[in-house]
């Protein structure tokens, strides 16, 4: 099972609570209701829903495909499992976009129908169990896919940043002359005073993720876990080709 399974419950279950409440806050002001117990009773619901659910997948489904499914996605993410328990440095292999996208769907698809159809039974009966399941499963996919593929935007984005940076730095190095490129650098007194700008003021989103543990991460940072990720998978495919290989002899 994933070390990491607990932290994914919670924030999870704390993002479904902080989703519910402001759709309900909003709700609630434009319809002039009493907001402060309509907003405490769809935490509660979203609570239970959003523990139900990441409990499902992170304790029950996802533990159960990485035992039982030997390839695809299955296979990178148990060797990446398997080498962060075991403390190793794990190369990734290179993922294409469409991998990106089907992260964790079937996690995603058979934990929504569980919960929804434990939930439903739970509120209208045993006729209640297949029309939740069905309802939750697409649910919850479409919910996934839009996450996975609001990753991959971003990452896209950063690489378009990265390379446009990377060809602006490139004509102004070209666009120097001989003499200046070649030129050293002047000396700056060590004496000499710098008073740094005044840090932006925090948004207020992020003050109010920040309460619940949340904290933002820099595309720098985001790209640079990518990197890590990748290469962890290289090194670990590379490791097993290697074993698979001794074996045969």
């Amino acid at each position: 099972m994933d070390p990491n399974a607990p932290l994914a419950v919670a924030k999870g279950t704390a993002i479904t609570c902080s989703i519910n409440s402001l759709i309900a806050s909003v709700y609630g002001t434009f319809k002039r209701l009493p907001i402060g117990p309509l907003a405490a009773s769809s935490a509660l619901n979203g609570g239970i829903v959003g523990a139900t659910f990441f409990s499902f997948r992170e304790y029950v489904v996802s533990p159960q495909l990485l035992l039982g499914v030997k390839t695809g996605q299955f296979l990178r993410r148990k060797a990446e499992l398997d080498a962060a328990i075991n403390g190793e440095d794990y190369v990734a292999e290179k993922v294409g976009w469409w991998d990106m996208r089907a992260h964790k769907l079937p996690d995603t698809a058979l934990s929504g129908a569980l919960t929804g159809g434990v939930l439903n039974a739970w509120k209208r009966g045993r006729a209640g169990i297949v029309p939740g399941a069905i309802t939750a499963s697409l649910v919850c996919t479409f919910l996934q896919l839009a996450v996975n593929e609001l990753g991959i935007t971003r990452l896209k984005f950063i690489q378009e940043q990265l390379q446009k940076s990377q060809a602006e730095g490139d004509q102004v190095v070209q666009s120097l002359p001989t003499a200046q490129q070649s030129q050293s650098p002047i000396a700056v007194p060590q004496n000499t005073i710098q008073i740094a700008p005044a840090a932006p003021a925090m948004p207020t989103s992020e003050r109010i993720f920040g309460w619940f543990g949340f904290q933002k991460v820099s595309d720098e940072d985001y790209l640079r876990r990518l990197k890590a990720e990748r290469e962890t998978h290289l090194k670990r495919i590379a490791e097993l080709e290697r074993e698979q290989a001794e074996g045969k002899q």
